[in-house]
C-alpha cells in the first residue's frame, strides 16, 4: 500500500510536471508566433511582406473590374490564397483564420471583389490585429519626442478631464486659430489602455477628411503624451435644434439634407480607410463651430469603440438602440453596421425622438432599459415608420435602404451618398410635432448641461454631495425627483443662476410638476470627481520633487494650507492623520488620494494662482503658463 502511495504521488508529481511542460510549450509557442508577426511588421519589412501579397494576389487573381479593368480576386481564391502566403511569411495558417468575413470589411467598392491594395491592407491590418490579440510586448508606437514650448503651444485655459486624459485649450505661435491638446500621463496605471489610445491617435493623425474629428499631431515628453486635436464648440446633435432654432435658422428638408450628406460622407471616408467607427448616434456627431448654424459643419467624433476591419470578433460594443442585427447575432461590426446606426439616428431626428439623458425619452429601438429587449427589437427592426412625416417620401425610402435588417441588402455608404433624395430639390418643412421635440430634447440637453457647468464652478466636491443629500433628505419617497420650484430653489443655493436654474426645471418637469434631479446630481459628481483626481495627482507630483512618490508632513502641510484645498485649519491635521495609515511618518499617493477624496473639499478651481502659492520655488508647469 505504502508502495502503490508513493506511486500515485510519483504519477501526480509527474503529471503536475507534464502540465506545467504543456504551459510552458505553450508560452514558447506564442512567443514565436509573436516574433514573427513582429518581423512582419517591422518598417523595413514592409517591402517584403506587401511583396509576398502582392506575388500570391497575382497568381490567384480571378476577376476583373468593369469600370477600370483591375485585375481582382474573389473571397474562395483569397481563402485558397491565404495559408501559401502564411507559409511564405513564416508565420501560421490560424493567423488568417476568418478572413472570408474580414473580406467583406475590405471590399470598398462593395462589388465582391478585392484589387491588389484592398487585398494588401486586408493581410497587413489581420497581422496587426492578430500581433495586438496574442499581447505580450507590444509593437512601438512611433511617437516623436518634444516639450510644447518647442511645439510652440501656449495653452490658454482647461476644458476638461476625463478618462486618462486632461483637455486644454491651447495657441500656437504664428497661429489664429486655436486648438484643443489633450494630456496623458506616461503615469496611468492602465498602461495597455494607454497604449491603445496613441496607437489610436497616431492612425487618426494620417486621416483627413472635414467630417472626421481631426488630429493635428502626437508627441511627448518624459511625463505625458499631448494629443492635439481639432476643438468643436458647435455642440452635437443633442443640442443643435435649439442652437439653430436661437439664430432663427429654419430648419427645413434642404437643411437637413445638407447635414445627412456630411455625415454619410465621413463615414464614407472612414470606411475607405478600413475603419469601422462603432458607435454611431446623436452625441457622436458635432458641428464644428456654434458661429453660424445656417451652414453648419458636421464632425464625426469619439472613435473609442472605433474596429480595424481587420478583427473577426469585436463583442456587441456599441450603445443598444443603434447597434445592428448582425452584431447582436455575430458578434461583430461591418461598414453596413455604422450605415444602420446613422439611419437610425436620421429617423429620429426626423420624427423628433432623440434621446434624453434622463430616460424621459428613449430612442425608437430603445424598449425599455432591459438591454436583452433592445436587442430582440433591433434584432426584427421594429421601427414606427407611421410617424415619419409624410412630406419627405423620398428621404424616408433612403432610412428605409439604411436600416434593412440584411446586412446585404442594405446600402454602403457611397450607395447612400448616391440616393436621389441628395440630388432632389424638395425643401418640405417639417412637422410641428417633430420640430417640438428635437426643440425640446434639444432644450434639455442644453439646460443640464448649463446647470452641471455652474454647479462644477462654484461647488467642491464636498459641497455637491451635500447638495446631492438635501435633495435626497426632502424625498421622502426616494424616488429621484421634487417638485420644480424646490429643485430651483436648492440649485441656486448652490450657485446656478437664477436663468440656468429655472431653465433646468423648465425643461425637465413632468406631468405632475416634479423636477428629476438624482441624474444631474450624479452626473455633476462624478465628473467633479474624474476633476478632483486628476487635479490632486497634479498636485501631488508637483511636490514629490524626488519623485519618491511620498510626501513629508511639511509638504502636505504646504498643499494643505493652499487655495488647492478649502479645509480650515483646525481639520488639516485630523486629515492628515487619516493619511498616514502605515504610520512610517510618510504618506504616499494612494493614500493621500483616499482621504482627500473621501474629504471632498479641494478647490472648485485649479488655477495659476493656487500652483504658484504651492511651488513658489519652482518654476510653473508649461501648461499653467
Amino acid at each position: 500500500a505504502r508502495n502503490a502511495s508513493v506511486r500515485q504521488s510519483n504519477a501526480d508529481t509527474e503529471a503536475d510536471s507534464d502540465d506545467s511542460e504543456d504551459e510552458d510549450s505553450e508560452d514558447e509557442d506564442t512567443v514565436k508566433v509573436v516574433r514573427s508577426l513582429d518581423r512582419c511588421l517591422r518598417p523595413l519589412s514592409y517591402l517584403h511582406t506587401n511583396h509576398i501579397v502582392h506575388k500570391f494576389f497575382r497568381q490567384y487573381a480571378d476577376g476583373k473590374r468593369e469600370e477600370d479593368g483591375k485585375r481582382c480576386i474573389s473571397p474562395a481564391k483569397v481563402v485558397e490564397m491565404s495559408p501559401a502566403v502564411a507559409r511564405r511569411l513564416h508565420v501560421p495558417a490560424g493567423i488568417f483564420d476568418g478572413v472570408a468575413t474580414v473580406f467583406e470589411r475590405f471590399d470598398f467598392d462593395d462589388d465582391g471583389l478585392m484589387d491588389i491594395r484592398e487585398c494588401t491592407s486586408m493581410y497587413r491590418r489581420m497581422l496587426r490585429q492578430r500581433r495586438k490579440e496574442l499581447g505580450g510586448r507590444k509593437m512601438k508606437v512611433e511617437v516623436p519626442d518634444s516639450s510644447l514650448e518647442d511645439k510652440g503651444y501656449a495653452v490658454q485655459k482647461e476644458l476638461g478631464r476625463g478618462g486618462q486624459g486632461i483637455m486644454y485649450l491651447a495657441k500656437k505661435v504664428g497661429v489664429a486659430k486655436p486648438y484643443c491638446v489633450k494630456f496623458y500621463s506616461k503615469d496611468n496605471g492602465d498602461c495597455d489602455d494607454l497604449d491603445d489610445i496613441i496607437e489610436e491617435y497616431a492612425m487618426m493623425k494620417e486621416l483627413s477628411n472635414s467630417h472626421i474629428a481631426k488630429t493635428y499631431e502626437v508627441f511627448q515628453d518624459d511625463k505625458h503624451y499631448y494629443l492635439v486635436n481639432e476643438p468643436y464648440f458647435g455642440g452635437d446633435l443633442t443640442k443643435l435644434s435649439k442652437r439653430a432654432h436661437d439664430q432663427r435658422v429654419r430648419m427645413s428638408e434642404a437643411w437637413w439634407r445638407k447635414i445627412f450628406w456630411q455625415c454619410l460622407d465621413g463615414l464614407r471616408y472612414l470606411h475607405s480607410k478600413a475603419i469601422i467607427h462603432c458607435d454611431i448616434k446623436e452625441p457622436n456627431v458635432m458641428v464644428a463651430s456654434g458661429d453660424c448654424y445656417a451652414e453648419p459643419r458636421i464632425v464625426l467624433i469619439d472613435f473609442g469603440l472605433a474596429a480595424a476591419f481587420s478583427t473577426t470578433n469585436t463583442g456587441a460594443s456599441g450603445t443598444p438602440g443603434y447597434i445592428p442585427p448582425e452584431t447582436h447575432e455575430l458578434g461583430c461590426w461591418y461598414p453596413r453596421g455604422d450605415i444602420f446606426s446613422m439611419g437610425i439616428t436620421f429617423f429620429q431626428l426626423m420624427i423628433g425622438q432623440v434621446p434624453r439623458d434622463d430616460n424621459s425619452v428613449l430612442g425608437v429601438l430603445q424598449v425599455s432599459n432591459d438591454t436583452k429587449k433592445i436587442a430582440e427589437a433591433t434584432k426584427e427592426v421594429r421601427i414606427p415608420w407611421e410617424r415619419f412625416p409624410g412630406g419627405l417620401p423620398l428621404l424616408r425610402e433612403l432610412i428605409v435602404q439604411m436600416t434593412q435588417r440584411d446586412r446585404h441588402v442594405r446600402l454602403s455608404a457611397p450607395q447612400a451618398l448616391e440616393h436621389e433624395w441628395f440630388e432632389s430639390d424638395a425643401d418640405a418643412d417639417l412637422p410641428n410635432t417633430t420640430v417640438g421635440g428635437l426643440l425640446g430634447t434639444s432644450a434639455s440637453h442644453c439646460a443640464k448641461e448649463k446647470v452641471i457647468e455652474q454647479l462644477g464652478a462654484e461647488n467642491n466636491l464636498h459641497e455637491l454631495r451635500t447638495l446631492h443629500g438635501k435633495f435626497r433628505e426632502m424625498d421622502a419617497a426616494n424616488c429621484g425627483h421634487l417638485p420644480s420650484p424646490h429643485v430651483v430653489g436648492l440649485l441656486h443655493e448652490h450657485g446656478a443662476s437664477t436663468p440656468t436654474a429655472t431653465g433646468f426645471a423648465d425643461a425637465h418637469v413632468r406631468e405632475d410638476g416634479n423636477v428629476e434631479y438624482h441624474s444631474v446630481m450624479q452626473e455633476s459628481i462624478h465628473l467633479k470627481e474624474r476633476y478632483s483626481d486628476h487635479f490632486i495627482r497634479d498636485l501631488f507630483d508637483e511636490l514629490d520633487t524626488d519623485g519618491s512618490g511620498v510626501l513629508s508632513p511639511a509638504e502636505l502641510q504646504v498643499l494643505l494650507e493652499s487655495d488647492a484645498f478649502e479645509c480650515p485649519n483646525s481639520d488639516i491635521e485630523d486629515l492628515m492623520a487619516e493619511m498616514d495609515l502605515d504610520h512610517n511618518g510618510l504618506v504616499a499617493f494612494e493614500e493621500f488620494r483616499r482621504a482627500v477624496l473621501e474629504d471632498g473639499r479641494i478647490g472648485r478651481r485649479s488655477n495659476q494662482t493656487i500652483r504658484n502659492r504651492i511651488l513658489s520655488s519652482q518654476n510653473p508647469c508649461c501648461y499653467c503658463s
